[in-house]
């Protein structure tokens, strides 16, 4: 997803603060997992964590239909139909993008939890 946001970040269509969340939480978790497999433990993947990697797939997925149809429609000149698609599109963005960062965050949380013991075993 991070070979995604760089570029998207990079032209301007996401904040630098989101690339870094997404980012810090991708870091967290390797390390912790690399953590639990020096114990022997294996963390599988979460329900948050497969939520959240379907809605940042959705966002960007989204974020990308919205840059092209303004590069094909940069004026405005689409018609009813493009205005409408193009409203549809600002919105499934907006709604996507404050999904991305809530579960970005409840997945991290719910691994950090979950397996805390990773943690207090790993400063014992």
């Amino acid at each position: 997803m991070l070979v995604t946001f760089i570029p998207l970040y990079g032209i301007g269509l996401l904040p630098l603060w989101l690339v870094l969340l997404v980012l810090g939480r991708e870091v967290v978790i390797t390390v912790f997992r690399r953590m639990a497999l020096a114990r022997g433990e294996v963390i599988p993947a979460s329900g948050w964590g497969k939520s959240k990697a379907l809605v940042q797939n959705w966002f960007v997925g989204s974020l990308l239909v919205l840059r092209i149809n303004l590069a094909y429609r940069p004026d405005g000149t689409g018609g009813p139909w493009f205005e409408h698609w193009q409203g549809y599109t600002r919105e499934v963005v907006g709604v996507s993008f404050w999904f991305v960062v809530v579960l970005t965050v409840l997945s991290l949380l719910d691994y950090l939890v979950k397996h805390r013991d990773v943690l207090s075993d790993a400063g014992a």
